[in-house]
């Protein structure tokens, strides 16, 4: 509720109140990208992203669920943007010149330490269950 009255008043215009969700918000949303990430910096990146489309649509803010499921849900789409770009960087490096195409698409791009490679052993994970 508390959130609410909060996203009203940044509605309206008042900062502290925004910053009052930030700071309220800000430590776990960092944590969540980053483990969704592995990459502190995307995560910090990530959560500010998300206060930044959070103050841009204050004003058509509508609260059909917790506040803190909203913000979680924006930084899980832009991680898994960020993966997306990764997957696509990582597969772009790792072009084979020789192989019957000229390339191969998924030689060496999903390497451990990349997002992408985190989020399909995690789908893979899931769907076993």
């Amino acid at each position: 509720m508390e959130d609410d009255l909060l996203m009203q008043k940044a509605a309206a215009g008042d900062v502290e109140a925004f910053g009052q969700l930030v700071q309220a918000y800000q430590r776990r949303l960092v944590r969540f990208a980053e483990r969704m990430t592995g990459d502190a910096e995307a995560a910090e990146d990530a959560a500010q992203e998300a206060f930044l489309r959070l103050w841009r649509t204050r004003a058509t803010y509508r609260p059909q669920g917790s506040l803190s499921s909203y913000l979680l849900r924006i930084v899980r789409n832009l991680c898994l943007d960020h993966a997306r770009k990764d997957f696509a960087a990582t597969r772009r490096e790792r072009i084979v010149p020789g192989s019957r195409y000229g390339y191969s698409l998924y030689q060496g791009a999903l390497h451990a330490g990349s997002s992408a490679y985190r989020l399909t052993c995690g789908r893979d994970i899931w769907s076993l269950r």
